[in-house]
């Protein structure tokens, strides 16, 4: 097997050499694009919004749960639960904190979420003219220097030989 991955970084390496003699490498930096779109501004400020109610939510869930928590303590201290009360009530404070910790979980999913959903479109406009200008300027690839730096966006197709390393596979 480490024979294999030598072998194959070195192919690699070999033929990247051979072709890099004709790249056309260019980048552009998405994060100074989205910051110069007004369309993002608006994006944002609807993000925020959503994040908004996502911490307002968590907090009053939050402090339901301190109150109801006091509550518990207030009443244990002062002898009033018998021990079946009070492990129910330690029950129900545990199935809450529980619940407060998976609606916090779910809020940074559905925030991730919001976000591709919102950005998506701006992304996919500036792709499609990252293409457009590779194409026309004959670059063969563009790499992102802002935000995931580093990330190739545009790759001339000419280049791909997954089916030729999918065949020789078979």
């Amino acid at each position: 097997m480490k024979k294999f991955i030598i072998l194959l970084a070195a192919i690699i390496s070999f033929n990247f050499s051979l072709s890099a003699q004709d790249a056309k490498v260019g980048y552009v930096n998405t994060n100074t694009i989205l910051e110069g779109m007004p369309k993002v501004k608006q994006l944002q400020a609807n993000l925020e919004a959503y994040a908004t109610q996502l911490e307002n939510k968590s907090k009053q869930l939050l402090d339901t749960y301190q109150k109801k928590q006091q509550d518990f303590i207030a009443k244990k201290e002062s002898g009033q639960l018998s021990p079946v009360q009070e492990q129910d009530q330690l029950k129900a404070l545990q199935d809450e904190e529980a619940r407060i910790i998976e609606f916090s979980r779910d809020s940074q999913q559905k925030l991730q979420e919001r976000q591709a959903e919102l950005f998506a479109p701006v992304e996919t406009q500036i792709f499609d003219i990252v293409n457009k200008v590779a194409e026309e300027e004959g670059f063969t690839y563009i790499i992102n220097a802002g935000g995931a730096a580093g990330v190739i966006l545009y790759a001339n197709p000419a280049l791909d030989i997954t089916a030729k390393v999918q065949a020789r596979l078979n």
